[in-house]
């Protein structure tokens, strides 16, 4: 089982998302959160989501990483351009672009 421990801020503003949020995919993984800080297990999370538990602990491992983010930023999708840095960033690998 992998938890996550929510503080208040962030359990307000995962509840404020889910109440004015019609995105099923911001939807899904701020329940994710909820039910992982609540001691729910990542195994029935998934089951209950119809998503694969990979995908659970990636929204679980990216809610982290961006925790300087607003709370629905850290839950969105990344242009592909932008995963892309990230990745490389992560590995220690500078990137530099030269614009013309």
């Amino acid at each position: 089982m992998t938890e996550i421990a929510l503080s208040r801020k962030e359990r307000a503003g995962l509840l404020d998302l889910i109440a004015q949020t019609s995105d099923t995919r911001l939807l899904r993984r701020a329940y994710s959160l909820l039910w992982s800080a609540d001691g729910e297990s990542v195994w029935a999370i998934a089951q209950q989501l119809r998503v694969s538990r990979r995908a659970v602990y990636y929204w679980l491992e990216r809610f982290r990483e961006r925790a300087d983010l607003p709370v629905a930023d850290r839950l969105s999708d990344t242009p592909a351009a932008f995963r892309y840095l990230e990745k490389e960033h992560a590995r220690g690998k500078v990137v530099v672009t030269i614009a013309a």
